[in-house]
């Protein structure tokens, strides 16, 4: 576990924030130290603030397709990854057919205005921009996140044109701290002829990827 020794005078300055990535949900504070107990294995992560900061706020993006691996990486995120404050950016890309001429000469090369989510729940909201209305276990997933989060933000950001382009256009513009991405659980010929969108955004995002593998899915496929 990695220990950090302060100089003589400097302790009453900083608060130290661990987390221990053990068991879900589970949080306890002691002796001034918040450590945040979750689900993974993903060690220890210590963060140094001066007294009295707020936690900064991060721009986390979950790309979504609303296909089973999609549905999964969210409710994985939501209830694994945020925290009090952070902004959530869903990242939806569709292909250029599946919308108005006139309304993709508009948001065609920058993409629809981000959407806040108490829109984002009418489904004539979502129709304008070439959406099909969204499921209420979907909208409950969001629901119940921003229920139990303080501050807890959430936006939709529709693109238009190929997947894998578009999510690395919203990693820079929105701009975005991470991105979480269902597998679609492409066989290792699927990934040859078709590209994976995950893959792609892996090796060009400029920012930390995290794959989210539906239950069961092979290590390699």
């Amino acid at each position: 576990m990695t220990q950090h020794d302060f100089p003589p005078g400097k302790q009453s300055r900083y608060r130290q924030v661990a987390s221990v990535y053990l068991h879900s949900k589970n949080r306890r504070v002691l002796q001034g130290i918040s450590i945040r107990v979750a689900l993974g294995n993903w060690g220890i992560h210590m963060q140094i603030l001066p007294a009295g900061a707020e936690m900064a706020t991060r721009h986390l993006g979950i790309c979504i397709d609303f296909s089973p691996g999609s549905d999964n990486a969210l409710k994985w995120t939501l209830e694994n990854v945020m925290r009090d404050n952070d902004h959530v950016y869903l990242v939806c890309v569709i292909k250029n057919r599946d919308i108005d001429p006139a309304k993709l000469s508009l948001w065609g090369p920058s993409g629809s205005p981000l959407i806040p989510f108490a829109e984002f729940r009418d489904p004539n909201v979502v129709k304008n921009y070439g959406l099909a209305p969204v499921s209420e276990e979907f909208l409950g997933l969001i629901t119940d996140a921003i229920r139990k989060k303080k501050n807890l933000e959430v936006f939709t950001k529709v693109y238009y044109g190929d997947a894998r382009e578009k999510i690395i256009q919203a990693i820079k513009e929105i701009p975005l701290h991470a991105v979480f991405v269902g597998s679609r659980g492409l066989s290792r010929l699927e990934k040859v002829l078709m590209g994976s969108v995950a893959l792609h955004v892996v090796n060009h995002s400029t920012v930390p990827v995290t794959i989210v593998k539906l239950g069961g899915e092979s290590a390699h496929r």
